[in-house]
């Protein structure tokens, strides 16, 4: 059985679109290896090495009327990553919106480079979560 498989690869060279057919057996298709690693907490406000490359999940939300912060996440290959690549922003106001708000973003790392997502609460009633997922060596 032929199968055209396309993948995105955030390795060097960055960005670079594969687009490759394989001869597929139904064995191969049953068993459960995968490309990610399995999903990591992390810590806020906490430096990290990324091991081999894949992405920083990130999600911060307000809980509490009036509650304001904001979010940026650098990376880099200096042990204090000074590139910021994302960042958020949240305010909670219940009498305009009383839907409590979030922001997320995920964001490629590369092998040996280091990251931080550094939350700024502003007031009481900001959460956030950090997650990281590993790519399998192929």
């Amino acid at each position: 059985m032929k199968y055209v498989i396309t993948f995105f690869l955030w390795i060097s060279p960055l960005y670079t679109v594969l687009s490759q057919t394989n001869d597929i057996n139904e064995r191969d298709l049953n068993t459960n290896s995968s490309v990610f690693t399995e999903w990591e907490t992390r810590n806020i406000n906490q430096t990290y090495q990324a091991k081999q490359d894949g992405f920083v999940s990130v999600i911060i939300g307000a809980n509490k009327d009036g509650a304001r912060g904001y979010m940026f996440f650098y990376s880099g290959k200096n042990k204090t990553p000074k590139q910021v690549r994302a960042k958020a922003y949240i305010y909670f106001d219940a009498k305009s919106d009383p839907n409590k708000p979030w922001e997320s973003f995920l964001i490629p790392v590369k092998k040996d480079h280091y990251y931080i997502a550094k939350l700024t609460s502003l007031n009481e009633g900001m959460q956030a979560n950090l997650q990281w997922i590993g790519l399998n060596d192929m």
